[in-house]
């Protein structure tokens, strides 16, 4: 289990409260200095934000998790020097959520502003019933895309591996298993030529990095025919807790690569 270190952000002051004997002169002189000092203390605050390293701002994050359930997170992320790693999170007994931003000035964790931005990379865990419900959960969320029966066309895919194509409505894919793992790259009806060369992509760096070990089963899905950008999702499932990993924005082979970091922070 990975340890965390202690760090914790700079609090804001508080206001302070004025007497019933103020003059109205009084309470706006007071008004101004306290302004003063809150902007003065917000200042601060983002100032000390840009020397946080991406693991602190990870650990920090993770700090924020208020839950009964182990916690995986990435252990590394790679961004560029110009930009600023920051979160939100939201968290119960037996689930949580965090969304990861990447800006341009340091931004506190769970900052109101971020509702405006758009996240690069989501995490999540959720825990069900037993270990069945938890696989059933995961086949669920396949479903309604593509249903890849023995008798379609193969594909090799390198290494030994060989990929399902199929055509359905307005879709076709290849899937393919590494493992206790189901691979699918879907595109669009008359993009199929762009689902093999990602679905080999992705069997060329599997052979260079190593994702989470399920229980029983975990799920790579690529779907290229989305407005907002390619969506990578993964979940596998660990005795009756399910992992989520998705992006929209990230490169396949990126959001494959951060999450063969991910690892337990917190049990």
């Amino acid at each position: 289990m990975r340890k965390l270190k202690a760090f914790s952000f700079m609090s804001i002051a508080s206001l302070s409260i004025l007497s019933a004997c103020n003059t109205p002169s009084d309470e706006r002189s007071a008004s101004r200095d306290n302004d003063s000092g809150e902007a003065s203390n917000s200042a601060e605050l983002e100032e000390e934000n840009t020397s946080l390293t991406e693991e602190e701002v990870l650990q920090e994050t993770v700090k924020q998790l208020d839950t009964n359930i182990p916690i995986w997170a990435p252990a590394s992320l790679d961004l560029s020097e110009e930009h600023h790693l920051t979160a939100t999170t939201n968290s119960t007994n037996t689930s949580y959520e965090v969304e990861l931003f990447s800006l341009d000035e340091p931004t506190s964790i769970n900052n109101e502003a971020l509702s405006d931005e758009d996240p690069f990379f989501l995490f999540s865990s959720s825990t069900f019933e037993n270990q069945e419900a938890a696989i059933d959960h995961i086949q669920s969320e396949l479903d309604g895309y593509l249903t890849f029966e023995s008798e379609t066309e193969k594909v090799d895919l390198g290494y030994d591996i060989t990929g399902q194509v199929q055509a359905g409505t307005g879709h076709s894919g290849v899937a393919w298993n590494e493992g206790i793992w189901e691979l699918r790259s879907i595109a669009s009806g008359d993009q199929i030529k762009e689902a093999e060369p990602l679905a080999k992509e992705v069997v060329d760096l599997l052979e260079e990095i190593t994702l989470p070990a399920p229980d029983e089963l975990g799920t790579v899905f690529i779907n290229q025919d989305q407005e907002e950008g390619t969506l990578t999702e993964l979940y596998w499932q660990k005795d009756s807790q399910v992992f989520k990993a998705q992006s929209t924005s990230l490169a396949p082979e990126d959001v494959l690569k951060i999450v063969s970091t991910m690892e337990e922070w917190r049990s």
